[in-house]
């Protein structure tokens, strides 16, 4: 990604990819989860946010002084799939930088 570029997109369940360099998706037990890889981005550089039956997620961060990291700015929506509560979606940064996503279902099929 380029200096203060941001990448955007929206995705459908079931993704089209099950994985595209940034994210993994899987249905693990009664629920789903994305994993995305976050390990150029500090915990307080993410947030996610659910809006009715979008998951929006983003991760940013400015150049920062006295590295070479440059600006990065990643913003991924997703819209849950039908049978998961919005409620439900929490969502933890690992400490090998992998930021999980998890939701339950509200029954036991995800379309």
């Amino acid at each position: 990604m380029s200096a203060g570029r941001t990448d955007e997109f929206l995705c459908d369940w079931p993704l089209q990819h099950e994985e595209d360099g940034i994210v993994k998706s899987s249905i693990v037990g009664n629920r789903f989860q994305l994993t995305f890889d976050c390990q150029q981005f500090d915990p307080q550089d993410i947030q996610v946010i659910v809006t009715e039956d979008r998951l929006n997620i983003r991760a940013h961060h400015d150049k920062r002084r006295g590295s070479d990291l440059p600006e990065r700015d990643i913003a991924r929506t997703y819209r849950l799939p039908s049978g998961v509560n919005p409620k439900s979606v929490q969502h933890t940064l690992r400490p090998d930088g992998e930021l999980v996503i998890t939701a339950e279902k509200f029954n036991s099929s995800i379309n």
